[in-house]
């Protein structure tokens, strides 16, 4: 991975980000603290583009704007986490204009609870205009990584090893 933003509305946990880059000895890493739907637009009119995004968004779901966002910038790979089947469902049909739903699995973070949260792979369909790329065997090796895993952490590890 080149360089990854990332972005929370909490100062706190953005001191956390860094304490644990700092930990991790990771440079490349960038931090900022704002709305993701304002940050993510600012981010587009500077010219950087993401290969790859992790959403994890609070129960209430991504913000329409964001999603807008997303879906213009044409981000090849998505990985959203969702505490909450109905917005994630929302969210979804919003993403399906431009994504293929590649994975779903749910992962056991609260034992003995009823809830668990659900870990999405989506990735850009293909523009029929322009010739076929690699989404085919890219979804094939992330199957093939993640055969039999059920923790994010494996999702999220095969995913941004091709970005």
């Amino acid at each position: 991975v080149k360089h990854v933003y990332g972005v929370e509305i909490i100062e706190e946990a953005i001191q956390n980000a860094y304490d644990n880059a700092k930990l991790n000895e990771l440079d490349n890493i960038e931090f900022v603290c704002a709305k993701a739907e304002e940050q993510i637009k600012e981010w587009a009119q500077l010219g950087i583009h993401a290969d790859a995004i992790v959403v994890d968004p609070p129960r209430k779901g991504c913000e329409g704007d964001f999603l807008k966002t997303v879906v213009e910038m044409n981000i090849p790979k998505i990985v959203y986490v969702s505490c909450d089947v109905g917005t994630l469902a929302r969210d979804l049909n919003i993403l399906s204009s431009k994504y293929h739903i590649r994975s779903i699995d749910l992962v056991d973070m609260f034992p003995h609870t009823r809830h668990a949260e659900a870990v999405v792979f989506c990735e850009a369909k293909a523009d029929p205009r322009k010739p076929r790329s690699s989404y085919g065997s890219d979804y094939s090796m992330f199957k093939e990584k993640n055969r039999g895993s059920r923790t994010s952490r494996n999702i999220c590890d095969s995913h941004w090893d091709g970005a």
